[in-house]
């Protein structure tokens, strides 16, 4: 039983750390992207922003599905 419960928590630490890892490399693109365009790279800038934008909208609906299956988990 505790094993069981020690695996479960093992499992949602390292899902919870996946999310974050996402959220911190959208807010370090997202730094470079202001960076480069106060510097004036506007190619620089765009790419870096695109690559925010995509990261962060992954976070988001990984985000949602974890919700989910989470809440079809508990009711089931």
């Amino acid at each position: 039983m505790q094993l069981a419960m020690r695996q479960d928590v093992a499992a949602n630490i390292k899902r919870t750390t996946s999310m974050g890892n996402l959220l911190y490399w959208a807010i370090v693109f997202l730094v470079v992207a202001v960076v480069a365009a106060f510097l004036g790279f506007g190619g620089a800038a765009g790419a870096a922003m695109g690559g925010a934008q995509l990261l962060f909208w992954g976070a988001i609906i990984l985000f949602v599905i974890s919700l989910a299956a989470g809440l079809m988990r508990r009711k089931a």
